[in-house]
């Protein structure tokens, strides 16, 4: 039976609108920072640090927490791998492991 490791932290988490909810109490309704991450049970620093960057870009923020940094493929262009990789399968009766290779050289290659 395979073993199943605890988490031994909270982080990541909470869904990114919370945050988006308890930035829009301090711009709009001007409760306190602290008031705010309380209310919405999240830490004062985390909301403080997404409070900045909300206000320098204006833009769409990047939520808290753990995103994946490593990523070749969009999740479309994986999607189309995908198709493509079995319906070669199912043609050519299998696909080998350096052919598969050659794809995912090619998605790096082209890194878009």
């Amino acid at each position: 039976m395979p073993r199943v490791r605890g988490r031994k932290t909270d982080r990541g988490l909470i869904q990114p609108d919370v945050y988006e909810r308890a930035f829009l109490d301090i711009s709009v309704r001007h409760i306190s920072l602290r008031a705010a991450a309380k209310s919405h049970g999240i830490c004062h620093v985390t909301l403080l640090r997404y409070c900045r960057r909300a206000e320098n870009s204006r833009e769409k923020t990047r939520p808290p927490g753990y995103r994946s940094h490593t990523k070749v493929f969009s999740v479309d262009q994986e999607r189309k791998l995908e198709a493509y990789i079995k319906r070669a399968a199912d043609i050519y009766f299998g696909l080998s492991p350096k052919e598969l290779f050659l794809g995912f050289t090619r998605g790096t290659l082209r890194n878009s």
